[in-house]
């Protein structure tokens, strides 16, 4: 293992953050041709990409996120995710391969964690009152 507890190297980079909620990698700017079509991508339908979490931050230069239904666990590098993008932050994500190449903060995803969290603290604590 390397020093951010995951196996294997670094992967590639998936280009700079463009601060806010949204980041693309190299030429998926804002402007003509960088939407894509197919389901499970930002223009072509209702999916919302591939849901990612932001498990940690190591040495506040990576991030490693589990991605996806089965938590897969990837290294991006920091700069990839959104500004925003804190941990414990859902993201909606898109890849090529092992390369992060698009994600947005999905705020209700996020939302909603920290309310199934701050409910079960709740419980917790009454709980222990007993």
């Amino acid at each position: 293992m390397d020093r951010t507890g995951v196996k294997g190297g670094m992967p590639m980079d998936a280009g700079e953050a463009r601060g806010g909620h949204e980041t693309r990698g190299a030429g998926q700017g804002r402007g003509g041709g960088g939407g894509r079509g197919p389901a499970g991508t930002r223009d072509g339908g209702e999916s919302r990409g591939e849901p990612a979490v932001v498990d940690r931050l190591v040495d506040g230069q990576w991030a490693v996120l589990l991605v996806g239904d089965s938590q897969v666990e990837r290294v991006v590098p920091r700069t990839a995710l959104p500004a925003a993008a804190r941990e414990g932050t859902w993201l909606k994500t898109e890849w090529d391969g092992e390369r992060l190449v698009w994600a947005a903060v999905d705020e209700a995803a996020t939302r909603q964690a920290q309310e199934r969290i701050a409910d079960k603290l709740a419980r917790l604590r009454q709980r222990g009152r007993r």
